[in-house]
C-alpha cells in the first residue's frame, strides 16, 4: 500500500474515533468498533494512535466539553 493510502486510512480512521468520541463514546468501546477494525489489523490501529496527536486532540475535546460544562452551571445559577 502507498503512503497516501495508509496516510488517507489513518486520517479516517482518527476522524472517526474523535468524532465518536465527542459523541460521548469512551476510546476502549471505540476502538473495539466494528468500523474502525475494517480500517486494518490491530498493528495499524495502535501505531495510527501511537504516531498521530489523537491523544491530545481527544484531551483537547475533553477540557472544552469540561468548560463548556462549566459555564452552563454558572449561567444557571
Amino acid at each position: 500500500m502507498t503512503d497516501d493510502g495508509r496516510s488517507f486510512r489513518q486520517h479516517e480512521l482518527l476522524s472517526y474515533i474523535r468524532r465518536e468520541h465527542r459523541r460521548g463514546r469512551h476510546l476502549s468501546e471505540i476502538i473495539e468498533d466494528p468500523h474502525v477494525q475494517s480500517f486494518g489489523s490491530r498493528t495499524f490501529l495502535w501505531e495510527t494512535l501511537r504516531d498521530t496527536p489523537l491523544i491530545e486532540l481527544l484531551d483537547d475535546d475533553v477540557r472544552e466539553e469540561l468548560q463548556r460544562a462549566s459555564a452552563e452551571l454558572s449561567n444557571q445559577e
